[in-house]
């Protein structure tokens, strides 16, 4: 069962020293969350939001409403 692998896994991790465990657990979390970005944009609908919200950033820049975010540094 998967559940048991990922519990040897763990318990290996475990054993390591604690800045390898991070690293790990960094990569882990990296991993989860490409795989949730990976859902999200599968979705039905999801092209036509992306495009929608360039379509939005672009007109605001030309009209020059566009407000940056705090350390927004797409445009520097």
């Amino acid at each position: 069962m998967m559940v048991d692998r990922l519990r040897e896994v763990i318990a290996t991790i475990e054993k390591l020293p604690a800045e390898r465990q991070e690293q790990l657990a960094n990569t882990l979390e990296d991993l989860l969350e490409e795989e949730e970005w990976d859902e999200l944009t599968a979705r039905p609908g999801a092209a036509a939001f992306h495009e929608s919200l360039l379509q939005e950033y672009k007109r605001e820049k030309a009209d020059g409403t566009l407000e940056a975010i705090t350390g927004d540094t797409w445009d520097s």
